[in-house]
């Protein structure tokens, strides 16, 4: 065993209570963080995170999961992260007709020296319709060998089917049942879900912290999930689940197996308000979860309680008994004033630790400027173990800081004050954090020295990588409530067996500093260049003790498809196997992404669609017994694939995967062709689908316009002869055409309803042509567009002190000659007017005055056309 002197576990991949995010591929979240001051990605190749303004902002690199750790002015706080699979990459400007029947996937190459393992992941999918196939394998080849373990392991594999209404998995599915069952476990078996109901049958042998595999006693998990909706915004779920243990002869569990029970109410009216609260059963024990999260512009309280007593039947990965209480309010008092006040009360029986912690603080953010800001409050921390009996403790702190947040530059500095029992002597802590940008360059560092600072002793046991990946954090606890969000949030570490002891005391006096600098390239290689350091060098009564971690991170896209990811770590430790000397760590990391899944090795559903293109004759629209097939016809299916008719007319598409798809006729002369059936139709797999296509002897062809000669769209021409009636629209511009029809007379008539406001109808005479099989028959309707232009003549009375009309002036309209005489309210007005530019000139008191008037194509009115005699 190892011993760790101030270095403990934040956070692990499968956490009880920490917060998830999902992070779409290429893209970025903002999440405020009252107090936060800076944030680090345990894995950021999948994922990237820093602070801004007291905001945390995540972006998505590639499909994964990973934590996140956010540090606090007080404390810090952990995120899970999830960055989901892309759709299939596609080339600048292609546009896929439809996306049925669509496959991709990626493959990744990981290796890591600490321990030395190399990693291989691959990620198959394919869409067929609404029914979507996954396939994921994941395996580990660890160069060093374990006692009792292979080097060689499938640490994740599942095979899904998925559709609206049904899900089937074969193999591993991480559960997120509800608090009083499982909650992020991952469970290796068979998944079904059949709408509300879901089963779940298998069992969980490993436990993942980082990048590293635990591996644990197998568990056994049988359970099913019903769930019920009440309305739009709620539901009602029942669980029960039962879990035994597998593990070898003389190994323990220190999970407790037997059925579990619950029922689970949740209510979401909207992104603002959520309420879940749930009840369970377990061997005659009742616990219960309640979270309620409440969100407006300028108020957010969030509250999470959970009580589960010893005894409840449980996963040793998903132990947390014993009570859990977190609440957090924040407001906005006023523009320049925040508050927000926090409590956690926690008394966990996890394994071997009966302990109760309390924490509880209030801050108050003064923001006289839109930069600047002052902040000041009070904290509260109790700490007391009774499993095994061991001293307690509580503190007292009272910070005070001030800060500058600029748009490329800010600061903060703080100091807190702090008094701790067993000690006469009042801590002091001094904090000083600084971040700046310049274009695609970031830069942030804070240095932090405290004395009579409380510290945590965490003994380990021995693990290949697990030391390492504990220091890998980089980050100490600096009060006993961070001990209590360690083992409330990391369950299975201490279930599991892996934590083994914890001390509690006060250092004289401890240094803390870290920093960050960050480049992001240009163009679509999307380069980024990291580097990061923290050091931390604490006094205790036995000695000091020093850590130090410098990390290197590189990655780019080597092609559209291709990304690589590199990183270098030295690493200072007394847990790291180079004792007090620097530890090199390294990480390569290679994924390719594909459009395309052969068949061999994700297999689906397929199906044929296939039919006739028959010669229709009699204009039925169905084959007859005396039509034949048309030869050489082209079909194509999905707007891609091409299929030609053979000498019967027959086609056929194999092979085609489940989903809607659609089929249409590209006629050999369009000019020539009726179809007597759809030419587009939209249907299923395993479906036949006939086109019937009749001889088009003669055409009318027309266009509808106005005097101008600009086209008139949507007007529905009525075409009369041969004993039938039809009907036909003119298109964007203005023409229609008709075909199909029998030689001789016909009549064609525009319906006054469809024409658009603004234009005479009076004088549109229907149209008698003669349609003839050498070329189509060609008609022309004009549209007279109604143009007026009005206006009035005023004049300023002095006498009256007011302004009057003028009667009798003569407005001249040039070039066309016309004239208007105002009437007795000054009126004047020019009706059916051509399109043009025009000059309008009048004399008045041997006065003129001249404007220009421009009236454009289509219907045009003005009747704001005056003249104002008093101007000049």
């Amino acid at each position: 065993m190892k011993r760790a002197s101030s270095i403990v576990v934040l956070m692990l991949a499968l956490p009880a209570f920490a917060e998830e995010l999902t992070v779409g591929y290429q893209k970025t979240v903002q999440v405020q963080v009252p107090g936060a001051v800076a944030a680090y990605s345990l894995n950021s190749a999948c994922a990237e995170a820093r602070v801004e303004d007291e905001t945390l902002l995540v972006r998505g690199k590639v499909p994964g999961t990973t934590s996140v750790v956010v540090v606090l002015k007080e404390g810090t706080r952990a995120y899970s992260v999830r960055v989901p699979e892309p759709p299939p990459s596609r080339p600048k400007g292609f546009e896929m007709p439809l996306p049925r029947g669509d496959s991709y996937g990626s493959y990744e190459l990981r290796y890591a020296s600490g321990p030395a393992q190399l990693q291989n992941v691959f990620n198959l999918t394919r869409q067929e319709g609404d029914r979507t196939l996954r396939l994921h394998v994941a395996t580990a080849n660890l160069f060093t060998g374990v006692p009792g373990r292979s080097r060689l392991s499938l640490p994740s594999a599942f095979f899904q089917i998925q559709t609206p209404r049904r899900e089937i998995t074969l193999g591993d599915q991480t559960i997120q049942s509800s608090m009083m069952t499982l909650n992020g476990s991952t469970v290796r078996g068979v998944h079904l879900r059949q709408g509300e109901v879901t089963l779940h049958a298998g069992y969980t042998s490993i436990a993942e912290f980082q990048d590293l595999f635990l591996p644990a006693v197998r568990e056994g998990v049988l359970g099913v999930r019903l769930r019920r909706p009440l309305a739009e915004s709620a539901a009602l779920t029942f669980n029960v689940f039962h879990f035994s243990h597998r593990g070898r002869a003389g190994t323990v569990s220190s999970g407790t197996p037997g059925p579990v029970a619950s029922l689970v109410y949740e209510y979401k009216p909207s992104d603002a308000l959520e309420l879940e609260a749930e009840a369970g059963l377990s061997h005659g024990r009742i616990g219960g979860s309640l979270l309620f999260r409440l969100r407006r512009a300028d108020e957010q309280f969030f509250a999470r309680l959970r009580y589960q007593p010893r005894g409840f039947a449980s996963l040793a990965a998903n132990n947390f008994h014993g009570f859990y209480s977190d609440v957090s309010w924040a407001r906005q008092v006023t523009d320049k004033l925040k508050s927000s006040v926090r409590f956690t009360g926690n008394r966990y029986s996890i394994a071997n630790y009966e302990q109760t912690n309390l924490h509880s603080q209030i801050e108050m953010r003064y923001q006289p400027t839109r930069n600047w800001s002052v902040l000041g409050g009070a904290a509260y921390a109790r700490y007391q173990p009774q499993q095994p009996p061991r001293p307690g403790s509580e503190s007292f702190s009272f910070p005070l800081g001030v800060g500058f947040d600029g748009h490329r530059f800010g600061t903060s500095f703080q100091y807190r004050f702090s008094r701790h029992s067993g000690s006469d002597l009042g801590g002091h802590q001094l904090r000083q954090t600084v971040r700046a940008s310049w274009d695609r360059l970031h830069v942030s560092a804070f240095v932090d020295r405290q004395t009579q600072a409380p510290t945590v002793d965490v003994i380990f046991r021995e693990l290949p990588g697990l030391a390492q990946a504990v220091t890998q954090l980089g980050l100490a606890a600096t009060s006993p409530e961070e001990l209590g969000r360690l083992l409330e949030e990391n369950p299975a570490l201490a279930g599991l067996g892996y934590v083994q002891g914890v001390n509690f005391h006060l250092s004289p006096v401890r240094l803390q500093a870290g920093g960050t600098v960050a480049w992001m390239g240009r163009g679509t290689s999307r380069q980024q260049l990291n580097y990061s350091f923290l050091f931390n060098n604490t006094q205790s009564v036995g000695g000091a003790y020093q850590s130090a971690l410098h990390s290197w991170t590189y990655s780019r896209k080597l092609s559209a498809s291709l990304d690589v990811f590199v990183s270098m770590s030295l690493l200072r430790s007394p847990l790291s196997t180079a004792g007090s000397g620097y530890q090199p760590l390294v990480a390569f990391s290679l994924r390719h992404h594909f459009n395309g899944v052969p068949r061999f090795l994700l297999p689906g559903r397929t199906g044929t669609i296939s039919g006739v293109v028959f010669r229709d004759d009699d204009l039925g629209g169905e084959l007859g017994a005396d039509e034949h097939g048309l030869a050489g016809i082209e079909v194509v299916l999905d707007g891609v694939t091409v299929a030609r008719t053979d000498r019967n007319g027959r086609y056929v598409f194999s092979r085609v995967t489940p989903g809607r798809h659609t089929v249409e006729v590209v006629p050999q002369r369009e000019s020539e062709s009726l179809f007597t059936t759809d030419s587009h139709v939209e249907t299923d797999i395993n479906t036949r689908v006939d086109f019937g296509v009749a001889a088009a002897p003669v055409s009318i062809v027309g266009l509808v316009h106005d005097d101008a000669g600009t086209a008139i769209a949507r007007v529905a021409v009525a075409v009369s002869g041969d004993g039938n009636r039809r009907s036909v629209q003119t298109d964007g511009e203005g023409k229609f055409r008709l075909q199909g029809l029998q030689p001789g007379p016909y009549e064609l008539a525009i319906n006054t309803e469809s024409v658009p406001p603004g234009y005479l109808l009076e004088g549109v005479r229907p149209v008698r042509v003669v349609a003839q099989a050498e070329e189509p028959a060609q008609v022309e309707f004009t549209l007279a567009a109604i143009r007026t232009v009005a206006g009035r003549i005023t004049l300023y009375d002095p006498a009256a002190a007011r302004v009057v009309p003028v009667r009798g002036v003569v407005v001249r309209l040039e070039p066309l000659g016309r004239e208007s005489t105002s009437d007795s309210s000054g009126a004047f007005l020019f009706r059916a007017l051509p399109p043009g530019e025009y000059t309008a000139s009048i004399v008045y008191a041997g006065r003129s005055w001249v404007r220009t008037l421009i009236v454009p194509a289509g219907p045009f009115h003005r009747t704001d056309f005056n003249f104002d005699l008093s101007a000049n």
